[in-house]
């Protein structure tokens, strides 16, 4: 899955609003490789519930 710079801002943003925090606060506790794999743990998450068929 490929994460694009505007994904990582948009966590960011989330992550902040989330937990009250300032962006570059939420920058300096998580670095970007960690910020990355999430996001890209979630595109896959969406894919596979998205194109999932019920039975």
């Amino acid at each position: 899955m490929e994460v694009t710079d505007a994904d990582v801002d948009a966590e960011v943003k989330e992550l902040a609003a989330q937990y009250g925090m300032e962006e570059g606060a939420v920058r300096a506790a998580v670095s970007v490789e960690m910020l990355k794999n999430d996001i890209s743990m979630k595109k896959a998450l969406a894919l596979i519930t998205d194109s999932a068929v019920e039975a």
